[in-house]
């Protein structure tokens, strides 16, 4: 309806907001505005977000030498042979777009976290732009930028600075939401999305629904969730981890309970997991690399013992992923 000039509506009439997903719908748009069928443009944007996302993992985790690759080898592999992001790399709707701009939202946080001065600021606003595009991309979002201030909070506390941070991080998300709640109100008279008009509704029934949405989700995962669990438990005991502890494990947390409250979702596929898988494959990444730390620090006249424990261990973990996943 957008490329055929009316707007963007639903249906004729009284204007009404048949998405919740703006920036996806303005991407595809844009695409099809070439020429390109509205279903490739969708499934070429799937890729491109996925791919990015991937490609985060690997900027985050870039070995410093090839010994060292296991990390962002088994994180990537991970988050890309999982079965939701195949099926919504290609389903239409926006989740490539959204993990694409929380990972790399995700990535500049950390990167906020352990810097200072002018390197901070620019990390806070590139990290605040991701957040704030993806804000457009899914009403829910803020809940992610709630969850990375409140990271920030806890690992660097109330001085100055760090409300500095806090303070850049939030400015372009907060300025985004308030300049999409007013688009909404002065053109559809609404201050909510019209889809959550509809599908808001919470109960005991509903958190039933949704805890056996999480659950049924994370089964088939496996060792994926279970490796996640477990490197979140293991790193919190070191000081040096607090930074990616706090930010993922905040992250998965609020969403999890966000996702229990309204009852999971009604597409198949588990459209809602995405964001916990990506959360995971960054958590695997991160305990390869302190497992290959730890192995060093306890072996540190036996490398040949540490590198060949990693190998066997990257190897399991490989044909863990390409049999059983």
């Amino acid at each position: 309806r957008l490329l055929t000039g009316h707007g963007l509506t639903w249906t004729e009439g009284q204007p009404v907001e048949g998405y919740s997903n703006l920036l996806w719908v303005l991407a595809v748009a844009f695409l099809g505005r070439f020429g390109i069928d509205l279903i490739n443009a969708a499934r070429l944007l799937g890729y491109l977000g996925m791919g990015a996302s991937i490609f985060a993992i690997l900027y985050l985790h870039f070995p410093d030498r090839p010994a060292r690759i296991s990390g962002s080898l088994l994180g990537s592999v991970a988050f890309a042979l999982a079965a939701p992001i195949a099926i919504w790399t290609i389903g239409g709707l926006e989740q490539p777009l959204l993990l694409a701009l929380l990972a790399w939202a995700w990535v500049f946080t950390l990167q906020l976290m352990y810097s200072t001065g002018k390197t901070a600021q620019r990390s806070a606003l590139l990290a605040g732009l991701m957040f704030g595009l993806a804000c457009l991309t899914r009403p829910d979002t803020p809940l992610f930028v709630a969850a990375a201030a409140a990271a920030l909070l806890l690992c660097g506390g109330f001085k100055r600075e760090n409300r500095v941070k806090i303070a850049w991080l939030l400015a372009i998300p907060i300025a985004f939401y308030v300049g999409q709640i007013l688009f909404r109100y002065v053109y559809y008279g609404e201050l909510v999305p019209n889809t959550a008009l509809v599908k808001a509704a919470f109960s005991w029934k509903r958190m039933l629904e949704g805890w056996s949405y999480i659950r049924k989700g994370l089964m088939p995962l496996g060792l994926l969730s279970i490796s996640a669990v477990l490197t979140l438990i293991g790193a919190s005991f070191s000081h040096r981890n607090r930074p990616e502890i706090y930010l993922f494990g905040f992250s998965a947390l609020v969403w999890t309970a966000y996702l229990t409250l309204i009852g999971g979702d009604i597409f198949p596929g588990w459209r809602h997991m995405t964001p916990l898988i990506l959360i995971f494959a960054f958590l695997i990444a991160s305990g390869m690399e302190w497992l290959w730390d730890g192995l060093q620090q306890r072996f540190p006249d036996r490398p040949i013992l540490s590198n060949s424990l990693m190998i066997v261990i990257s190897l399991l973990g490989l044909f863990y992923l390409f049999r059983f996943y």
